[in-house]
C-alpha cells in the first residue's frame, strides 16, 4: 500500500529539477515529465507543488510512504491529485505496452515498434531508454542504465564539442561522466528527512537557468571518497558504458519503465492498476476536492464517492429518521413484508459506463449530482456509489473509512496494494484512536441481553446465543460493581479510570482471555450467518428463514470485539495505549 499524506504548515521536500522537465503549454493545462511521467497541470504551479508533485511521483515509484507539508493556500490538493492519476495513467499506459506486446508473437520493424509505444505511452526519458542507455543494454542485457539525480532527457540537444559528429553523447550520458567522480550519494537514500547543513559551492557548480524544454541538473553531491566495493562498481560501469551510480541488479527506479513495485495483481495473478483512495477530513471537503478535479485534464476518470446513508440515502420514508442505517438495513433484509424499492433500481446506475454515456455524468461530479440523478431514476445512490467503486480509478471518501476496520469491511474496501493519500491529515491521531474506540452504555447493553434472552427462549442456535448473553451479563455486573469505585469529577459527574493492563486483569476475572476471546468470535460469527430452514406451515413444507439479531446488537458486538481484539493482539502488546 503506498501512503502519500498531505497537511499544512512548511513545506520540506526539496524539488529535484534534475527529473522536471516542461515540454508545452497548452491554453488549457502545462504538461511535464517529472520523474519520467507526463503530468498535466491546469495552471502554471507553484515551487512548491513542483516540489510535492516530484516528490509523490519518486514515493509512488519506489513504493514508499511520503509525508508532505505544504502552506496554507498553495495548492496541496491540486499537486495530489494531478501527480498521482498521471503516475497511474502511465501504469495504465506500461501495462497496456505488455500486453499488446506479449499478445502479438510476430516481430515488426524497429520504426513501426517505436511508434506504437510512442502512441500507447508517453516517452520515458530515464538513460535505460536513451539512445546510449540501448546501445548498453546490447552489451549488458540485465543492466539497468540511468544517471543519479538525472532521469529526464531534453530531445534535440545539441551535440557535445568533445565528441566526433558520428558518436553523439547524450545529455544524460554526459552528466553521467561528470557523476562519475562524486560517487557519495546513493538514489535510493531520500534526504528529505537529513539535518539541514551549510553547503558551499562554487560558481562553476551553481545551476543554469531553467528554460522549457531544457535539462536543469543537480550539482548538489556531496565529494565522499569512494569505497573499495564502490570503486569496483564504478570501474565495471564504466567500462560497459553505464552511470556508476546505476546497479546492475538494481530496476529503474526514477521513472514509470519499472516501479519499485510489481502492482496490484487480482485473482487470476494478472497485473492491475492499483486504485487511488482519496480521503479528506470531512464530506464538505470532498465537494471542494471535486471541483478541483474538474479544473483538471483528468476530470473525465472513472470516480465514486463514498458517503454516508446520512447524505446519500433517497427514501422517502427513511429521511426523516435519525437511525437511518438501522431502518435501511431493516429494509433490505425485507422483514414486516417490507422493502426498499431504491435499492433494487441500483443497476439503473451502478456502473461508469451507465453513469457517463447514458446518465451524462462525465466529468468531475458530487455527492449531490449522485443524489439528483438517484432520486430522478428511483435508485439507491448510496449503494450504487458503492457498486461504482469496483470500475473506478479514484475513490474519493472521509479518512475515518480508510482508517475505521468496521466501515472498510462494510464498504467492502481493499487498501492491499492501493494508493492511499490523505489529505489534510492534521488530525490523523484523532482520527484513529476514534476509529479504534468504543463508547458502550447501559442501556445497549440491557438490549442487546433481552434479544439474546428471546433467541434463546426460541431454542434458536442456543449453543452460539448463550455465550454471547453471559458476555453481555459480564459488562453488565462490571458497571454495576464499578459504581462504588467511582470518584467525583465535576458537578454531578463522578468517574473511575482503568488502564488497559487494569482491564486485562478484570476480563481475566470473568474468564475472557485471549482463547475465550476466540470463541466468542466464532460465536458471533455463527449468530450472524443466514441461514433457511425447512418448515411446516399450514400443512406445507416451505424454506424459512432463520431469525438472526438486530443489527444494532450485530453493530455493539462486532465494535466492542474489534477493541478488544486490539487489547488482545501481538500478546497484549497495546493494551497501554488504551483507558477505560
Amino acid at each position: 500500500m503506498r501512503h502519500l499524506t498531505g497537511s499544512r504548515s512548511v513545506a520540506r521536500g526539496r524539488l529535484e529539477l534534475s527529473s522536471v522537465v516542461k515540454l508545452s503549454m497548452a491554453s488549457e493545462s502545462s504538461e511535464y515529465v517529472i520523474g519520467g511521467v507526463k503530468v498535466l497541470f491546469p495552471c502554471k504551479p507553484y515551487p512548491s507543488q513542483l516540489a510535492m508533485m516530484n516528490s509523490i511521483i519518486r514515493g509512488l515509484n519506489h513504493g514508499q510512504h511520503c509525508l508532505l507539508e505544504s502552506p496554507t493556500g498553495s495548492g496541496k490538493s491540486l499537486a495530489l491529485l494531478c501527480s498521482t492519476l498521471g503516475w497511474q495513467q502511465a501504469q495504465a499506459a506500461k501495462l497496456q505496452e505488455e500486453g499488446g506486446s506479449t499478445g502479438d508473437k510476430t516481430q515488426p520493424d524497429k520504426n513501426s515498434s517505436d511508434q506504437i509505444k510512442s502512441k500507447s505511452s508517453p516517452p520515458c526519458l530515464c538513460f535505460c531508454h536513451s539512445k546510449d542507455g540501448k546501445a548498453a543494454a546490447t552489451a549488458q542485457p540485465a543492466a539497468c542504465q540511468q544517471p543519479a539525480r538525472a532521469s529526464a532527457m531534453a530531445p534535440n540537444h545539441a551535440p557535445s564539442a568533445e565528441t566526433p559528429r558520428g558518436r553523439r553523447k547524450s545529455v544524460a550520458s554526459q552528466l553521467s561522466e561528470r557523476l562519475q567522480v562524486s560517487l557519495g550519494s546513493s538514489p535510493e537514500e531520500d534526504e528529505d528527512f537529513q539535518p539541514l547543513g551549510k553547503r558551499f559551492r562554487s560558481s562553476e557548480h551553481k545551476n543554469p537557468k531553467w528554460q522549457p524544454g531544457t535539462l536543469i541538473s543537480s550539482s548538489e553531491q556531496e565529494n565522499q571518497p569512494p569505497s573499495p566495493e564502490k570503486s569496483a562498481a564504478a570501474t565495471s560501469s564504466k567500462a560497459a558504458g553505464l552511470s556508476p551510480s546505476c546497479s546492475i541488479s538494481e530496476p529503474c527506479s526514477h521513472c514509470p519503465c519499472a516501479s519499485a513495485k510489481d502492482g496490484v495483481k487480482d485473482k487470476d495473478g494478472k497485473k492491475k492498476i492499483p486504485k487511488i483512495f482519496f480521503g479528506t477530513r470531512t464530506h464538505k471537503q470532498i465537494t471542494q476536492i471535486a471541483h478541483e478535479l474538474k479544473r483538471t485534464a483528468y476530470s473525465s476518470v472513472q470516480m465514486t464517492i463514498l458517503s454516508s446513508r446520512k447524505h446519500t440515502c433517497v427514501h422517502s420514508d427513511v429521511v426523516p429518521h435519525f437511525n437511518r442505517n438501522e431502518l435501511c438495513k431493516e429494509l433490505l433484509e425485507d422483514k414486516e413484508g417490507r422493502s426498499c424499492r431504491y435499492y433494487h433500481g441500483v443497476k439503473k446506475m451502478g456502473t461508469q459506463h451507465l453513469l457517463q454515456s447514458v446518465h451524462g455524468l462525465c466529468g468531475a461530479w458530487d455527492v449531490e449530482d449522485l443524489v439528483s440523478l438517484g432520486r430522478r431514476l428511483r435508485s439507491c445512490a448510496y449503494y450504487a456509489a458503492r457498486e461504482l467503486m469496483q470500475g473506478a480509478s479514484i475513490i474519493f471518501c472521509p479518512y475515518n473509512y480508510l482508517l475505521d476496520p468496521m466501515i472498510r469491511e462494510t464498504m467492502d474496501i481493499d487498501l492491499k496494494g492501493q494508493i492511499l493519500v490523505l489529505d489534510e491529515a492534521h488530525n490523523i491521531e484523532d482520527c484513529a484512536r476514534e476509529c479504534a474506540s468504543f463508547t458502550v452504555d447501559n442501556n445497549t447493553l440491557q438490549m442487546s441481553k433481552v434479544e439474546l434472552d428471546g433467541m434463546i427462549k426460541l431454542n434458536i442456535r442456543c449453543s452460539d446465543h448463550e455465550p454471547l448473553r453471559g458476555f453481555c451479563c459480564m459488562l453488565l455486573n462490571l458497571i454495576c460493581e464499578s459504581q462504588a469505585l467511582l470518584s467525583e469529577r465535576g458537578y454531578e459527574s463522578s468517574c473511575k479510570v482503568w488502564s488497559g493492563t487494569e482491564m486485562l486483569q478484570i476480563f481475566h476475572g470473568f474468564g475472557i482471555i485471549p482463547d475465550t476471546f476466540s470463541n466468542l468470535k466464532k460465536h458471533l460469527t455463527a449468530v450472524l450467518e443466514k441461514e433457511e430452514r425447512a418448515g411446516v406451515v399450514n400443512g406445507k413444507e416451505l424454506m424459512k428463514t432463520v431469525p438472526t439479531i438486530s443489527s444494532a446488537t450485530a453493530t455493539f458486538f462486532k465494535s466492542i470485539f474489534m477493541v478488544l481484539d486490539f487489547l488482545f493482539r501481538d500478546n497484549c502488546r497495546f493494551a497501554e495505549d488504551y483507558r477505560v
